[in-house]
C-alpha cells in the first residue's frame, strides 16, 4: 500500500515537473492582446456584424414590444 502511495506521489512530481518545464521552454513565447471593441468599430467585418446584431436586437425589441401591449390589453 504504501509503495502504492509512493508510486502515486512519483508520478505526480514528474507530471508536474514535465508541465512546469516544457521542451520548448527556451522558445521564444508571444503575448497578444486583441481590442474586441476597437475591432467591431474600425474593421469592415466587425461593423457588418455589429450592425446584423443591432438590426436583430431592434426586431426582437419589437416582437417583445408587441407581445407585451397585447398582454396589457387582455
Amino acid at each position: 500500500m504504501r509503495t502504492r502511495t509512493l508510486l502515486h506521489a512519483a508520478a505526480l512530481t514528474v507530471a508536474a515537473a514535465m508541465y512546469a518545464f516544457p521542451a520548448h521552454a527556451g522558445a521564444e513565447q508571444k503575448i497578444a492582446y486583441v481590442d474586441l471593441q476597437r475591432a467591431l468599430n474600425e474593421i469592415e467585418e466587425g461593423k457588418a456584424a455589429k450592425a446584423n446584431l443591432k438590426r436583430e436586437f431592434d426586431q426582437k425589441q419589437k416582437m417583445l414590444d408587441e407581445k407585451k401591449a397585447e398582454f396589457d390589453k387582455l
